[in-house]
């Protein structure tokens, strides 16, 4: 993510969670940063998913592991299963204005509503019609 995306994402979405959670996840890697180098570094390191739809006939997985994957505005649609999450020093935010969807399964996030998953966090929405959230 760019400072430019990162002023996109502040001005467009005012005083809401997206500002709180993006808030606490550029103050978390200020404070893990030894230089301005490393910092920008992990800033740049970053996939924003808007405004777009994507759909598969079987499994679709988004998973951050080294950087950051923001989703909004967004549709996912899979017939059998979705899986979303973190691990090693990654973080996922979806939401606001967000749906994941399979067959028998619906996570919809309104309009400045976010769910934001780090360290080993994932929500697996399965085959079998449950929703499994993992920490």
């Amino acid at each position: 993510m760019t400072f430019i995306d990162f002023q996109y994402l502040m001005a467009s979405f005012g005083n809401g969670i997206l500002t709180n959670a993006l808030y606490d996840t550029i103050k978390s890697l200020i404070m893990s940063s030894n230089t301005k180098e490393e910092l920008a570094k992990k800033i740049d390191i970053a996939l924003h998913l808007h405004n777009v739809n994507v759909n598969a006939e079987s499994i679709i997985t988004l998973l951050a592991s080294n950087g950051f994957i923001t989703i909004e505005d967004y549709h996912i649609k899979s017939n059998l299963s979705i899986t979303m999450g973190s691990f090693n020093n990654g973080e996922l935010l979806f939401g606001n204005n967000s749906k994941s969807e399979t067959n028998k399964t619906s996570i919809d996030a309104g309009f400045n509503s976010f769910i934001k998953m780090s360290g080993n966090a994932k929500i697996v929405q399965h085959e079998d019609g449950s929703i499994r959230f993992y920490t």
